[in-house]
């Protein structure tokens, strides 16, 4: 399925993950997934159903007044969403039983100046957030503390770029991926965030000294891998996230920002790309999968 979903471009594009029986719009019944984009909505998206027969996937719910500004980033967690902003903040949402998304609570004053990217933490019920943006910081809040501020902060990762993309390894508490302008994936351990414990760069040509344009690797198989796009690229690369081992190569025809492999409702994984104010929705071949 591939389709136009946006006036903006696409900044994020993930199927629901397992949330509780209470979560409608997360029930094995069906498959739905959100985007987020340039223009400020969060969407979700039932993949299942048509919008008139035209291609276009049915949107069960539109959000767009979470942010002031364009949406830079999403990441949904057992019913928890998490957005990042032009308008410098991060927002937490939920999504109600009937498959609404509601506003929760806004972070105004972790950051200074625009926030690129939102990720929840898996091993505390999506109650810790890391996030990073133009001022070159990892941030790491905890919503329970109710206090808008960080409890850890990470600086000097990307030699002075913005960070554009920050992730927690979903099986691994302490591990962050973090992507700039600069040619590496940057993996950190928060026990020692003053040194890099992995960096990446076999996704990029030798000849490419600097990125142009905002990705967002994603984990694999619980956080086993790492899958990453290229700079003006249609290739996938899948490293080993223990070693940095490239593991292998797919070229799925497109040049994508943002991508999430999706395993819950189908043996062959599902690939959610988003590609300008496009989104696709393919099946990944046996290649994918690491032997």
């Amino acid at each position: 399925m591939s389709f136009k979903a946006s006036r903006g471009w696409i900044s994020n594009v993930q199927f629901l993950s397992c949330a509780d029986s209470d979560t409608h719009a997360a029930t094995s019944e069906h498959t739905y997934f959100l985007s987020s984009s340039n223009d400020g909505k969060v969407i979700l998206w039932d993949a299942n159903k048509e919008l008139e027969g035209s291609g276009t996937a049915y949107q069960v719910y539109v959000q767009d007044d979470i942010h002031t500004g364009g949406i830079f980033s999403m990441h949904e967690l057992l019913g928890t969403v998490a957005t990042a902003s032009k308008d410098a903040s991060v927002s937490i949402s939920t999504i109600t039983p009937d498959g609404a998304i509601k506003l929760k609570v806004r972070y105004q004053d972790i950051h200074d100046g625009v926030v690129k990217s939102v990720s929840l933490k898996s091993d505390c019920d999506a109650k810790v957030f890391c996030s990073a943006g133009n001022d070159g910081f990892i941030r790491v809040t905890d919503t329970r503390a109710n206090l808008h501020s960080s409890s850890l902060s990470i600086e000097n990762m990307h030699e002075n770029y913005c960070i554009n993309s920050v992730k927690w390894q979903p099986a691994n508490e302490y591990m962050l991926m973090s992507t700039s302008f600069g040619r590496n994936i940057v993996i950190n351990d928060t026990r020692n965030p003053t040194v890099p414990y992995l960096l990446l760069d076999e996704h990029l040509p030798v000849s490419c000294t600097k990125v142009k344009s905002i990705y967002h690797p994603t984990f694999y198989d619980s956080g086993k891998y790492i899958v990453t796009t290229g700079e003006q690229s249609t290739c996938l690369t899948t490293y080993e996230a223990s070693s940095g081992k490239v593991v292998c190569r797919e070229d799925i025809g497109i040049r994508c920002n943002s991508i999430t492999v999706h395993e819950v409702f189908t043996q062959q994984p599902i690939l959610a790309a988003s590609h300008g104010a496009d989104i696709e929705l393919m099946k990944l071949t046996d290649r994918f999968s690491p032997q």
